[in-house]
């Protein structure tokens, strides 16, 4: 299996929400210009699996789907919290699940 590419365009996607942190795992491989971004942004660098959680699942296999969109959001297209915010996550979140069933249980 092939490695996996972080940069400053999907970065969002693999930062911690516990922790503000960028678990980079053997399967990542970061782009210099994110390494700079996640300085700037005060985004901690660890390298290594992120540990597991309280409820014994490994966190990097329990995707909070719906704040990696609020984060998102906020931070690269500035949209504030609102009506506007969560219109938009619904949206995601349908055009995910009608797109391949990503969305389980919701």
């Amino acid at each position: 299996m092939g490695k996996k590419l972080i940069t400053k365009n999907n970065y969002n996607g693999f930062v911690s929400q516990e922790n503000n942190k960028l678990y980079v795992s053997g399967s990542m491989i970061l782009s210099p210009g994110v390494k700079d971004i996640l300085r700037e942004k005060g985004i901690g660098i660890v390298y290594g699996e992120k540990p597991e959680s309280a409820d014994g699942e490994s966190s990097s296999d329990v995707v909070d789907l719906e704040s990696s969109i609020v984060n998102m959001l906020k931070k690269d297209f500035n949209i504030a919290e609102g009506e506007d915010m969560d219109s938009i996550v619904a949206k995601v979140l349908k055009k995910l699940d009608h797109k391949g069933g990503f969305i389980h249980g919701k």
